[in-house]
C-alpha cells in the first residue's frame, strides 16, 4: 500500500507518519475556522468542474456544504488525493457507477476520478492525476474545494480551432493565390513566347523584304545597265541610218549625173557618125546600168535607214518601259521593306512591352502571396 502524505497545501513539508498526518489534518480543521455545512449530515458532491488556463489546470470540487477535506500525494504515476469527509457523491455526477472518470489532457493534469468509498466511511474521494512534473495548492472556496496544478514546464503555444481553422483558410487561400499567380505566370510566359515567335517571323519578314529589295535594286541595276545599251544601239543605228541616207543621196546624186551622161550622149549620137553612135549607145547602156544599180542602192539604203530608224525607237521605247519598270520595283520593293521593318520594330516592341507587364504582374503577384 503506497504512503499517504497529508499536506495543508504544496507549501507544507510532507510528514512521514500517520500522527503528523493527523496533526496537519487537525490545523487544516482549525484553521480553516468553520464545520461543516450540515452537521450530523452528509456534505453533498454535486459536480467537478474543470478549467484549463494554459500551463495551470484548476479542479473545483462543488459541494452543498463547507467542506473538511485532507490532501496528500501518490507517486507512480504522480496524483493529488483529495478526502472529502462526510461526504457522498451525487448520481448525477457519477450516474449509475460508483466513480466517475474525466479525461482532462491539459499540460498539467491528464484526468480526474470521482468516488465514493467502499471501506465503511462515509467520504468522497477525487484523484488528480497529473500530466507532468509540476506543484499544485488546494483550499477551500465557500463550499468547494479548489485544486490547481501548475505544471514546471511552460506550456506550448496553442491555437485555438478557430485560429487554427481561418490559418487553414489562409493557407489554403494562398495556396490557391499561388496556384493562380503561377497559372497566369505560365499563361504570361506562353503569350510573351507566342509574341517573340510574331517578332521573330516580323524579323524573318524584314530580312526577306531586305533580300527582295536588295534583288530589285539589282534588276533595276541590270535594267538601267541594259536600257543604256539599248539606247546605245538606237544611236549606233541611227548613226547608220544617216550614213546609209547619205550613201542613198549619193546614189541619187550619180543616177542623176548618169542621166545627163545619156542626154548627152543622146544628142551627140544624133549628130555622130554610125561608130560613135555605136559608142554612145554602149555608153548609154552603161549609164543605165550604173543608174539602175545606184538607183537600187538608194532603195537599199532608203529600207535599210529606215528599218535602222524603226528599231532605233524600238529600243528607245523598250529603254524608257525598262527604266520604269525598274523604279516601280525599286520603289515597291522599297515601300515593302519599309512596311516589314516597321512590322519588326512595332512586333518588337509589343514583345518587349508585353514581356514587362507580365514580368511586373507576376512579380506584384509572388508579393502579395508572400505578404
Amino acid at each position: 500500500m503506497l504512503d499517504r502524505k497529508p499536506v495543508l497545501n504544496h507549501n507544507v513539508a510532507w510528514l512521514p507518519s500517520r500522527l503528523a498526518a493527523l496533526a496537519a489534518f487537525v490545523a487544516f480543521v482549525v484553521l480553516g475556522g468553520a464545520p461543516p455545512a450540515h452537521a450530523g449530515g452528509a456534505n453533498q458532491i454535486r459536480g467537478v468542474a474543470i478549467r484549463d488556463d494554459g500551463g495551470a489546470t484548476a479542479v473545483r470540487i462543488q459541494g452543498s456544504g463547507t467542506p473538511t477535506f485532507t490532501v496528500y500525494k501518490l507517486e507512480r504515476p504522480t496524483r493529488v488525493v483529495v478526502d472529502v469527509a462526510h461526504a457522498t457523491l451525487e448520481r448525477s455526477v457519477r450516474g449509475d457507477e460508483p466513480s466517475a472518470t474525466f479525461a482532462v489532457n491539459s499540460w498539467a493534469v491528464s484526468q480526474v476520478a470521482a468516488m465514493s468509498m467502499e471501506d465503511g466511511s462515509t467520504s468522497v474521494r477525487v484523484v488528480v492525476t497529473l500530466a507532468r512534473p509540476g506543484r499544485y495548492d488546494v483550499k477551500a472556496d465557500g463550499k468547494d474545494v479548489v485544486v490547481k496544478v501548475m505544471a514546471r514546464d511552460v506550456a506550448p503555444a496553442t491555437v485555438s480551432s478557430a485560429d487554427l481553422a481561418k490559418a487553414t483558410a489562409e493557407a489554403d487561400a494562398a495556396r490557391a493565390d499561388a496556384a493562380r499567380v503561377n497559372a497566369e505566370a505560365v499563361a504570361a510566359r506562353g503569350e510573351v513566347d507566342a509574341l517573340r515567335a510574331a517578332a521573330a517571323a516580323a524579323r524573318t519578314d524584314a530580312a526577306k523584304a531586305r533580300t527582295d529589295a536588295a534583288k530589285a535594286r539589282t534588276d533595276a541595276a541590270t535594267a538601267r545597265t541594259e536600257a543604256g545599251a539599248a539606247r546605245a544601239e538606237a544611236t549606233a543605228a541611227q548613226r547608220a541610218a544617216e550614213q546609209e541616207q547619205l550613201r542613198a543621196r549619193a546614189a541619187v546624186d550619180a543616177a542623176a549625173q548618169a542621166r545627163k551622161v545619156v542626154d548627152e550622149a543622146g544628142r551627140t549620137a544624133a549628130t555622130a557618125s554610125s561608130s560613135e553612135r555605136a559608142a554612145a549607145d554602149q555608153r548609154v547602156a552603161a549609164a543605165k546600168a550604173d543608174a539602175a544599180r545606184a538607183r537600187a542602192a538608194a532603195d537599199s539604203a532608203a529600207a535599210a535607214a529606215a528599218g535602222a530608224v524603226a528599231a532605233a525607237g524600238r529600243a528607245q521605247t523598250d529603254a524608257r518601259a525598262a527604266q520604269a519598270a525598274a523604279t516601280k520595283e525599286v520603289a515597291r520593293a522599297r515601300t515593302a521593306a519599309d512596311q516589314e521593318i516597321a512590322k519588326a520594330r512595332a512586333a518588337a516592341i509589343a514583345t518587349s512591352a508585353a514581356a514587362d507587364q507580365e514580368i511586373a504582374k507576376a512579380r506584384a503577384a509572388a508579393i502579395a502571396t508572400s505578404a
